[in-house]
């Protein structure tokens, strides 16, 4: 996770800042439209894992083709 968001840094995709209290705080970069592209693909990469488990709900009855 670190080499990710040193990554992210290194490609201005994300922002930090630290506040008054110490804490660092990061934000997608809104002027770098690789952070919108990375945003897009971690959209795409939710759905499909979300789309995953529904389908394996509906498909864990068994076999569709037996004779009924």
């Amino acid at each position: 996770m670190k080499q990710i968001r040193k990554l992210l840094k290194f490609a201005l995709v994300t922002q930090e800042r630290q506040n008054e209290h110490g804490y660092i705080r990061r934000r997608l970069n809104p002027y770098n439209p690789l952070s919108y592209i990375a945003y897009v693909c971690l959209l795409l990469f939710a759905f499909c894992i979300a789309i995953k488990g529904v389908i394996k709900d509906l498909v864990k009855d068994g076999n569709f083709f037996k004779w009924q």
